[in-house]
């Protein structure tokens, strides 16, 4: 089951996070667009083709936004497409009119509204494209026709979304930030800081050259905070609060800084400030409650959760992250419910699946458990929670007897992570047990855990710089 991508119905707050949030989406494409099993490859072209479709929505929402660009004429809205009206900008609503069914609608519909042709001078490009958007009308065991065909489509996209958003205000800073961000989850931290420092230089050269708005000072910002420069990063914000005050994405992103900082009343304290700028601002509600379940102020946060999945966002982790605090507090009926709820909005969210399993685990379900786990490893294929997801289930098969098939989760945990020492520590028992050298200088000696491994640390609200930017696994917030 690979995951699948959803084109976002954002505030009018939260459109500016979201940009960024698709461009990992296409970096996290990558793999899936190289494999040699050909479902997974048509999976990435569908995915491919959403996230292009998303790219050129930004753009266009964003002329409209920044005044540059007017919508046309007698256009007739898709309201189907716009859960919340209300609470959506003029560019939003008019971009998600839009489809992209082929290079040349899409090249029109850029020129309408001011923004280069990607293809310009590129005719082999243009047909790359092209064929990527012709393949999501066949069907589907014939979608990809060679073995470098969906890498090829790949690289193109990578080409005409760097291109786009080089014609928007920032888009390159926003371009190494959310390359940067996807290194970084993706345990490649060399890289990551090599992009968030590309990020800060370009801010560096926007601010010496007039360009000190709060929006670069936040993007600055977040190239600090993505290399743990976290009271650099601070300040940076501070100074885009002091040019604008009413900027509530940088107390936002403060707020993240703050918190990782372990300063959680200032971080909460934070994100009031942006709540009270942009009530509509969910991913404040939801770091907020993150902040607060740190306090142990379980009630305000369950809240705070609560009202970030009223909002609208990022509701399979708010609902997650309600399940983890429920069953920590003992409340595993709710909990399950809050597991089920991020599952039914998000099906293709392997955290609630794993957490659910956890639970299930610890309430003896162990059958169910392993369905959990394995739907998970499913959907997450090489990503952390996949790794976590096979130590929990080799454990399961170990208190059962079936040594083989732990040996073989605990390989696969260690294949994704070879640091994950729960991975380790359950190879080097279930080897002895076998009557086997442990053969890993990890082993400890100590008998699996009794129950599974803790998977809900570090929830996606505790990520330090909000999206773009980051090192951990949650996109919180933005500086656009």
């Amino acid at each position: 089951m690979a995951r699948r991508l959803w084109v976002a119905n954002l505030s009018e707050g939260e459109v500016r996070t979201d940009r960024v949030d698709t461009l990992g989406d296409l970096f996290e494409i990558s793999e899936r667009a190289q494999s040699k099993n050909r479902s997974v490859k048509n999976c990435a072209v569908r995915d491919m083709v959403t996230v292009l479709e998303q790219i050129v929505r930004h753009c266009i929402a964003s002329m409209i936004d920044s005044g540059r660009a007017r919508p046309p004429p007698g256009l007739t809205i898709r309201t189907e497409d716009v859960p919340r009206a209300a609470g959506l900008s003029l560019g939003i609503v008019v971009s998600l009119a839009f489809t992209v069914s082929s290079t040349r609608g899409m090249r029109a519909r850029l020129q309408e509204f001011g923004l280069p042709n990607p293809f310009a001078g590129d005719p082999g490009l243009e047909a790359r494209v092209q064929a990527l958007l012709e393949s999501r009308h066949l069907i589907t065991h014939r979608m990809v026709y060679g073995a470098s065909d969906a890498a090829a489509w790949y690289d193109a996209v990578v080409e005409v979304a760097r291109r786009l958003l080089a014609a928007l205000p920032h888009g390159e800073i926003d371009f190494c930030l959310a390359l940067a961000d996807f290194m970084n989850e993706n345990r490649r931290p060399e890289e990551a800081v090599r992009w968030y420092a590309r990020a800060e230089s370009l801010c560096a050269e926007a601010i010496a050259g007039g360009q000190n708005g709060a929006e670069v000072l936040a993007r600055r910002g977040l190239a600090l905070a993505g290399m743990g420069r976290y009271e650099e990063a601070i300040a940076s914000y501070d100074e885009a609060i002091a040019t604008d005050p009413g900027y509530a994405l940088a107390y936002l992103n403060r707020g993240i800084a703050l918190a990782r900082l372990g300063r959680h009343e200032d971080a909460i304290a934070s994100y009031d400030e942006a709540i009270g700028r942009d009530p509509s601002l969910a991913r404040a509600h939801y770091s907020r409650a993150g902040a607060l379940a740190a306090l142990d102020r379980s009630d305000e946060a369950l809240r705070s959760y609560d009202e970030a999945v009223e909002l609208g966002g990022p509701v399979a982790d708010a609902h997650t992250d309600k399940g983890i605090l429920c069953a920590d507090l003992g409340r595993s009926g709710e909990a399950l419910v809050a597991y089920d709820a991020a599952i039914e909005s998000d099906p293709y969210a392997a955290r609630p699946h794993l957490n659910k399993g956890n639970l299930l685990r610890r309430m003896g379900r162990d059958r169910e458990a392993n369905e959990c786990y394995s739907i998970a490893i499913e959907i997450d294929g090489g990503g952390d929670v996949a790794a976590k997801a096979h130590v929990t289930r080799g454990e399961t098969a170990y208190d059962e007897g079936r040594l083989e098939d732990a040996l073989a989760d605990y390989n696969a945990a260690i294949a994704i992570d070879p640091g994950l020492a729960a991975a380790h520590d359950g190879m080097s028992n279930t080897l002895a047990a076998m009557g086997r050298a442990a053969g890993t200088p990890c082993g400890h000696g100590q008998a699996p855990r009794s129950g599974p491994v803790r998977a809900e640390a570090p929830a996606k609200g505790g990520r330090t710089p909000a999206q773009p930017g980051g090192g951990d696994a949650g996109r919180d917030g933005d500086s656009r």
